[in-house]
């Protein structure tokens, strides 16, 4: 997970798929599942898509949090 919000009382996490490193690929399905049962919901985001289109990126992000909180 590479970054962590809190808003109304919830938690949100933001998985950057495809950064250079050790955690290059998405988490699995279970690794979801637990967060998800630990009360911390994931947004998986690719880092292509996060490079060419941020805007559109944070308008989803945004979007999806106000969904869920």
């Amino acid at each position: 997970m590479d970054l962590l919000v809190e808003k109304g009382g919830g938690a949100f996490g933001l998985d950057l798929i495809g950064h250079p490193g050790r955690l290059v690929s998405a988490f699995d399905l279970e690794k979801y599942r637990l967060f998800q049962r630990a009360g911390l919901r994931l947004f998986p985001l690719s880092r292509s898509a996060w490079r060419k289109e941020q805007p559109a990126c944070l308008v989803a992000i945004e979007q999806w949090i106000s969904k869920h909180a």
